[in-house]
């Protein structure tokens, strides 16, 4: 096996890795198998070969050989992040924000009005932050169309309003959408 490796020009090898997942890839297995290896060596067996990819860091890949296509897709992901939300059962729709009436900082709460610090207290409630580093995973990941919304409504982390969260939950039915036509 090591012989049809080095009559390529070059071997390719790369370890991805993101804290406790990693993904090898290459294209000579019989590298690919003596990093396994090594692996396994330095940290006393404490690596569980899982074989082929399906699944890496929340996305699903999808791989047809005969076909040489390789398919990746956050749907999964998608669906349990509507569901977290509680937006699973939610319509879906076309466009990630409204053509018009875009949140913007005049939409953020006044903590020196009664109505405004009511606001706060209603928006403490709601997990903003985590809905928007979730859509910044999936835009980062497999949906480039919903990066200038997730990237609009991360600039008002800090002081988000009710209509902040009403239209980053529009993000998640046009996530909805998404995966429905799929």
């Amino acid at each position: 096996m090591r012989k049809a490796c080095t009559k390529r020009k070059r071997a390719f090898i790369a370890l991805l890795a993101y804290v406790d997942d990693c993904c090898i890839t290459g294209n000579c297995p019989q590298l690919i198998d003596d990093l396994v290896a090594k692996i396994k060596r330095d940290f006393d067996g404490k690596l569980d070969d899982l074989g082929d990819l399906h699944h890496f860091l929340g996305m699903e890949v999808v791989r047809d050989r005969k076909r040489g296509i390789l398919d990746v897709n956050i749907n999964s992901y998608i669906l349990d992040v509507l569901e977290r939300f509680n937006m699973s059962h939610a319509n879906g729709k076309t466009t990630p924000l409204p053509v018009d009436g875009l949140a913007t900082k005049r939409d953020c709460p006044d903590p020196n009005t009664e109505e405004g610090r009511a606001e706060i207290e209603e928006m403490k409630k709601k997990e903003y932050r985590a809905l928007i580093g979730a859509l910044l995973w999936i835009h980062r990941t497999c949906v480039p169309s919903i990066a200038y919304s997730v990237h609009h409504l991360s600039m008002f982390s800090n002081n988000p309003g009710v209509k902040h969260w009403r239209q980053a939950q529009g993000i998640l039915k046009y996530l909805k959408h998404h995966v429905d036509s799929n």
